[in-house]
């Protein structure tokens, strides 16, 4: 029969543990692609919702509201998209 420190030491040979964040930064790169993938052909279609609206006509505050908002996902589409497909 092993002793208890024995018996600890084994276990944590045996298997080796992660801290969260580890894990979290792990996971965080393997959906780093797809996020990025949906960034950038965001960054390509949301220009087309804009020319709609603008086609539309601004006239009422809520059309410029949204104009405005579809315009920010715009940007921040192109800033985590920048860098999809890239070798």
């Amino acid at each position: 029969m092993s002793t208890p420190s024995t018996l600890n030491e084994s276990l944590t040979s045996n298997h080796e543990t992660e801290s969260p964040a580890e894990s979290a930064g792990d996971s965080l790169f393997q959906i780093k692609p797809y996020i990025q993938f949906a960034g950038f052909w965001g960054a390509i279609v949301l220009p087309f919702v804009h020319v709609s609206i603008l086609a539309h006509g601004l006239t009422s505050v809520e059309l410029t509201l949204t104009f405005l908002a579809l315009l920010i996902c715009n940007l921040f589409a192109l800033y985590v998209g920048h860098g999809y497909n890239q070798a």
